[in-house]
């Protein structure tokens, strides 16, 4: 085998596969790359850690067909050291693939291409298209939300939900729960449809997504595939039954504030310097015209900060894990935020003014969790589901 490419093709393709072979497999063929030119003007790189699979077609010259393999980073990363503006040739003999550029020489170790898993076809039973910005969009809202580690494997990923005519994407930790919607267009198969889709096939989607061009998403039963120009992915769904958010997300509030984004956050940021290590607690207080935001730890001090705001009755008094919030207003798209209550120590729901296509379900922190933290010692172990260090708030 032996192809030729141009240095600014292959590169982006080289970094996209090695994000997704997995080096630290048991099963070595995992770290490499297999490389396929089986047409005269195109190459085909595969990656796979065998739950995720990405496949993109390159522009190549191709002198001779074939197939090879080679290991992922190490390609990745000679292709990215080599000169600029320049053309390479990739070539395998025997049981060695050979990369030159100009006076450069290099000679890395493959595995049998035989080998490498082959990549799945799918039968769809859903296809949907959107525009890639949009599903950027979508995702950027919820992907913080879903934990890396997690005893509840359903968790583990986001929740892909086709109702009522559009697209609802969920993801929860116990403590937040992210909800965003988007309508969907040119739309195939059963009216009702979900499956939950793996946190690392989602973070990979994010990082491609651009702003132009359009992207195309398949389920069948099993597996989920996006297609975004020359680049594909798929990838096994998470099996199991998600949790049913609509249970927790109040019916009605009593409670309705209102306060500036960008105020908040600011003032968010700067109580979080001195919050409590072990509760990250963030205590607001909405009274009159403005909202007291407070923190304070037995090591640190304390602060206290004024924010306008709009108060719809009686003084009310809560008290959050401060990265959840600062979380979810930075995925609100409005200058105005409202904050939808019903008492301290329920569920509290934060959302844009004018925008109804996101919100975020927030678990406060009860006092008897704060005065828990407080008589721990310090160097006491951490729950082990509550990475993020809120207490021991019900979870959502």
């Amino acid at each position: 085998m032996r192809v030729r490419f141009k240095k600014a093709d292959l590169l982006p393709a080289a970094g996209i596969v090695q994000s997704v072979a997995n080096p630290q497999s048991t099963l070595p063929i995992l770290g490499h790359v297999l490389v396929s030119a089986e047409h005269d003007n195109v190459a085909t790189l595969v990656a796979t850690d065998y739950e995720t699979r990405v496949r993109i077609e390159v522009p190549a010259e191709v002198g001779k067909k074939g197939r090879m393999t080679v290991p992922a980073r190490n390609f990745h990363d000679l292709v990215k050291e080599l000169p600029e503006d320049t053309d390479l040739t990739v070539e395998s003999k025997s049981k060695q693939a050979f990369v030159s550029a100009g006076r450069v020489r290099a000679e890395l170790n493959t595995a049998p291409a035989d080998d490498f898993p082959p990549f799945p076809e799918m039968v769809p039973t859903v296809e949907f298209e959107m525009e890639q910005r949009r599903l950027k969009r979508l995702l950027s809202k919820i992907l913080f939300a879903v934990p890396t580690r997690d005893p509840r494997k359903v968790l583990l990923g986001a929740l892909f939900e086709f109702k009522d005519g559009g697209l609802n994407v969920v993801a929860t930790d116990g403590k937040i729960l992210a909800c965003a919607r988007a309508a969907v267009d040119n739309r195939k198969g059963p009216r009702n449809f979900s499956a939950i889709i793996p946190h690392k096939m989602l973070e990979e989607l994010m990082r491609n997504l651009g702003d132009e061009g359009l992207v195309t998403a398949a389920f069948d039963e099993r597996q989920v595939s996006f297609q975004l120009g020359d680049i594909k992915y798929i990838s096994n769904q998470i099996e199991g039954n998600y949790p049913n958010y609509e249970a927790v997300l109040p019916k009605d509030y009593s409670r309705r504030l209102q306060f500036p984004k960008q105020a908040m956050l600011m003032a968010i940021r700067r109580a979080s310097v001195l919050s409590d290590i072990r509760s990250l607690a963030v205590t607001l207080t909405f009274s009159g015209s403005q909202v007291t935001v407070e923190a304070e730890s037995v090591d640190k001090g304390r602060i206290r900060d004024e924010v306008p705001a709009t108060n719809d009755g009686e003084e009310f008094r809560i008290t959050f894990n401060h990265k959840f919030v600062q979380e979810a207003l930075k995925c609100i798209d409005q200058d105005e935020i409202r904050l939808n209550a019903n008492s301290p120590v329920l569920p509290a729901v934060f959302e844009g003014v004018d925008e109804s296509d996101c919100m975020y379900l927030v678990m406060p922190i009860k006092l008897t969790d704060l005065r828990r933290a407080d008589e721990e010692p310090e160097d006491s172990a951490p729950e082990p589901v509550d990475e993020e260090g809120g207490g021991d708030e019900e979870d959502a």
